[in-house]
């Protein structure tokens, strides 16, 4: 008589999450609609090793489907620092650790989940573990958690945090980058909302009535075939009696160079099947840009049904102007991008048909 196998619900439930997610992983490019975190393509790894370089602030810029971030004019600097991923001895934690912190993490039943941190001024640990990403994670996914947490400042002050914290697969789409230009990424975004007490042991209850709070803002670019963010920025915002008292950003990037020595052939199988997909993708548009006056003319014809939108931004990558259609296989048409009360120069338009990016200089001279 064969053996038996029983499992429980939920040892099916993730069977059957990771078999959905390895098939999806194997699909062509062209197939995706959106993109999501994976366990096997994103989850934190004991022993990754990846630079992580400073960038001046820079804006987040919008939300939604098919995005295009032009971030060609971000400013990175020459000051790599290490960031490590360490397990502890009984496999519960993992640390992510740089020369000026260190974050501890759990992962338990897909989920990824923070126990606390430390830097050189501040310690601080969760009651409970703060869920912020669960696998998988595609785009439209929201967390909302409350927490609380004690700690220390400046090893002699008492610490209490108590908050919500709210998560948002916001946007997802491509990536222009000085180097590269990135397709499939999902952009999370965080909002940690805590009130701050700090006090000294013995402290009244009076005396520790007085409470900051803490807005951090946080948003994350994930890029398909990369298991760690490709970009990041933070925003801390410290507030007094309604007045902001101090305000830190911070912005960094851990691009395509700063992760490929990682041993990590989930994802370099996921860039090779990518690779071959858009090398092997028919173009469906047939385009051609011209001006007339003050505006820019983009004449096309479709081989296939498509969705077709257009953005003008300047260097920096502000968005001045935005068209969009549909059009079925076999028609011609046309989107016209005004000029009107902009200066005269170089822009660069960018075209999405159908997940298909193009991008061409084009100059208004009024």
């Amino acid at each position: 008589m064969e053996s038996l196998i029983i499992i429980t619900k939920q040892q099916l439930s993730i069977l059957m999450k990771k078999i959905i997610i390895s098939f999806l992983i194997a699909l062509p490019l062209p197939v995706f609609a959106q993109d999501f975190l994976s366990l096997e393509a994103n989850q934190l790894r004991d022993g990754d090793t990846i630079n992580r370089r400073e960038v001046v602030f820079f804006d987040a810029g919008e939300s939604g489907e098919n995005v295009i971030w032009d971030f060609r004019h971000i400013n990175t600097e020459d000051n790599a620092q290490k960031l490590w991923f360490r397990q502890d001895t009984v496999l519960t934690h993992i640390f992510g650790l740089t020369l000026k912190a260190k974050q501890d993490y759990i992962f338990k039943n897909d989920s990824l989940s923070l126990a606390g941190y430390e830097t050189a001024l501040t310690s601080m640990k969760y009651d409970k573990p703060l869920t912020i990403c669960t696998y998988p994670f595609a785009y439209g996914a929201h967390l909302l958690q409350p927490y609380h947490g004690t700690g220390t400042y400046c090893r002699k002050y008492l610490l209490d945090h108590q908050g919500t914290m709210e998560v948002d697969a916001d946007a997802y789409g491509t990536i222009y980058t000085d180097g590269d230009t990135l397709h499939h990424v999902l952009r999370l975004h965080y909002i940690f909302s805590s009130a701050i007490r700090q006090y000294s042991e013995g402290d009244t209850l009076r005396e520790k009535e007085d409470v900051k709070q803490r807005i951090e803002e946080q948003y994350l670019w994930y890029a398909r075939g990369y298991r760690y963010p490709v970009l990041g920025t933070t925003s801390v915002t410290i507030y007094h009696n309604l007045q902001p008292v101090s305000c830190q950003q911070t912005a960094y990037s851990t691009l395509p160079s700063d992760q490929e020595l990682l041993d990590d052939e989930v994802n370099r199988q996921i860039q090779i099947s990518d690779s071959i997909a858009q090398a092997h993708q028919t173009p469906i548009i047939h385009y051609q840009i011209t001006t007339e006056g003050n505006a820019v003319i983009v004449s096309y014809k479709l081989d296939a049904d498509a969705n077709i939108s257009a953005i003008v931004c300047d260097r920096m990558g502000v968005v001045y102007r935005r068209a969009s259609t549909s059009d079925i296989a076999g028609s011609s048409g046309y989107l016209r991008l005004d000029g009107n009360g902009l200066k005269p120069g170089i822009y660069v338009l960018y075209l999405n048909v159908n997940g298909q990016i193009y991008n061409e200089k084009v100059e208004y001279n009024l």
